[in-house]
């Protein structure tokens, strides 16, 4: 806003009346953008509190993922261990069962020859 204001004696109550009008003018502009502006601060800290309680969910969201990972990997190799003794077992269980039909068969009396 641009004032030109020429003092004389004459308008010296009009210049004071302009002045104070602008003064009003630019105290309430003045007021209104620093509403406008606080508003926007608000908003945007609540944005930016909003992002941190989201970025706190997600931080502990990740811990319990790490903490079901090493659940998983724990689980797995527990059941690889129990796979290896298990094949063990049957290895060892393959080898009784030949040796038992080796017994069986070498035990076994050879047929009767019959004379014609």
């Amino acid at each position: 806003m641009k004032i030109t204001l020429i003092m004389s004696e004459q308008n010296e109550p009009e210049t004071i009346s302009t002045l104070s009008a602008a003064l009003t003018q630019f105290i309430d502009y003045t007021g209104q953008t620093l509403r406008a502006h606080d508003v926007q601060m608000r908003s945007q800290q609540e944005q930016i509190n909003s992002l941190f309680e989201g970025q706190r969910t997600l931080t502990q969201n990740m811990q319990d993922l790490i903490a079901l990972q090493r659940d998983v990997v724990t689980r797995i190799d527990t059941t690889i261990m129990r796979i290896d003794e298990m094949q063990s077992e049957i290895r060892g269980l393959q080898t009784e069962n030949r040796r038992m039909i080796e017994e069986f068969i070498d035990r076994r009396e050879p047929p009767e020859e019959t004379d014609p």
